[in-house]
């Protein structure tokens, strides 16, 4: 069981240091059906669970849209 926040991060890297540029907070399909907690956390009606590598496209996609480059490892 997680008893914490779980966020999806895409961060810029060089050897020297890296910094996050975009994320997202993950949540589990249990909350879309949950009211009450969905209220206790002020969560966005909209804001519903998507899978992981879903918000990493997000990402990914964002990060081109900026005109950004990118590298895979």
């Amino acid at each position: 069981m997680g008893n914490c926040q779980i966020g999806v991060s895409l961060s810029a890297a060089s050897e020297a240091a890296s910094c996050p540029i975009d994320w997202r907070l993950f949540l589990p399909q249990a909350w879309d059906d949950d009211p009450e907690r969905r209220a206790r956390a002020h969560l966005p009606d909209g804001e519903r669970h998507r899978a992981k590598w879903r918000l990493a496209l997000e990402m990914l996609d964002e990060l081109a849209g900026w005109g950004w480059p990118y590298r895979r490892s």
